[in-house]
């Protein structure tokens, strides 16, 4: 909320033509806050849980900043400030809800009952996320059936943590056959050290499913790459500094950026949403294309397997190089490519 917002006068009119006093500052606060939220809410409409479950923590989060301005505004203090209360300021912005009085009584049910308002989204089978069906499926709502919900929550993601540490363990006991001779073109997808955030965006997650490696690890890799030799390094938004130095460190000359465009993505609070992953492209020596004809350096293609880089990338490598190719780190077996990794197929 910046000062600008804060510098409000005495009294805001109403859609209804009212003049009533304006809101505290805090209240101010909660309603941007609620209003984000709501906006975050309402564009998250990707069919996939991903985009379904961002959706409901910002529902969450809306409800939760409506109750704080239910609180801080006092009994009745927040009547008025929906649907765009207009402050009677030149120049002043607009400091009522951007969302009707309906809407926000369906907010803080959802934010009253967090794990009954996910456990409703997991059953619910529409295309995306539905204020108003999660609103109803909480009609018979009470604590002790949340408490109950967070409780068989809690329990699953216990189970889930043990499969997977469980899988990781017997992915580390195998040992990775090193690739043979040299090769002419190299897809390294690198298991970054990413610490698993256990977010509310995707709460059946509670782990990754492949074991990762720190930076001096990634260093350490040999490269077997031919005299000419064409490389591409798949990283996200957070390790591209990372991925820069990995080049240098591995002796490979940057060259341009591909970005594969995927539908949905996660989206941080206040940031854009991520719907992109990039693979630099780097060369050692001089490698030449068969083909650059329709050859982009950004692609739409869907999301697959988490870490799973999608086929339509593969379909352009293999249609603009040649010789032998290698795929470090896959995740599934990629035809016209040898794998290497302890995953790999």
């Amino acid at each position: 909320m910046t000062d600008q917002v804060l510098h409000m006068p005495v009294t805001i009119e109403t859609r209804q033509g009212e003049f009533i006093k304006a809101p505290s500052r805090s209240v101010l606060n909660a309603i941007a806050k609620a209003n984000a939220e709501h906006a975050l809410a309402s564009d998250a409409v990707v069919n996939a849980m991903e985009a379904k479950n961002a959706a409901m923590r910002h529902a969450i989060a809306c409800g939760k900043a409506l109750l704080k301005a239910k609180e801080k505004g006092g009994h009745g203090g927040w009547e008025g400030l929906f649907d765009g209360a207009n402050p009677q300021s030149e120049g002043s912005k607009n400091c009522g809800f951007a969302f009707s009085k309906r809407q926000a009584n369906s907010y803080i049910k959802v934010a009253s009952y967090p794990a009954l308002a996910r456990q409703a989204l997991l059953e619910d089978q529409g295309e995306r996320f539905n204020l108003d069906r999660t609103y109803a499926a909480l009609s018979g709502a009470t604590d002790e059936k949340e408490r109950e919900a967070a409780t068989r929550f809690a329990t699953r993601q216990e189970v889930k943590k043990a499969e997977v540490a469980a899988r990781l363990e017997a992915i580390a006991a195998r040992e990775a056959e090193a690739p043979t001779g040299l090769y002419d073109a190299i897809v390294i997808d690198p298991p970054w050290p990413m610490l698993k955030i256990e977010r509310e965006v995707r709460p059946n997650q509670v782990g990754f499913d492949y074991p990762t490696m720190s930076e001096d690890e990634l260093r350490a890799l040999p490269i077997p790459a031919a005299e000419d030799c064409h490389v591409w390094l798949w990283t996200t938004h957070k390790f591209m500094p990372m991925a820069f130095r990995l080049l240098d460190a591995w002796d490979l000359r940057y060259v341009c950026t591909f970005v594969w465009h995927k539908p949905g993505g996660f989206q941080p609070i206040g940031l854009p949403q991520y719907n992109a992953e990039f693979a630099l492209y780097a060369r050692k020596g001089s490698p030449l294309f068969i083909d650059t004809k329709a050859f982009p350096t950004c692609f739409h293609a869907p999301r697959g397997a988490h870490s799973e880089k999608p086929e339509e990338f593969y379909d352009i490598l293999r249609r603009v190089t040649g010789g032998r190719r290698l795929d470090m780190f896959n995740r599934r077996a990629i035809e016209g490519f040898q794998g290497w990794g302890k995953e790999a197929a």
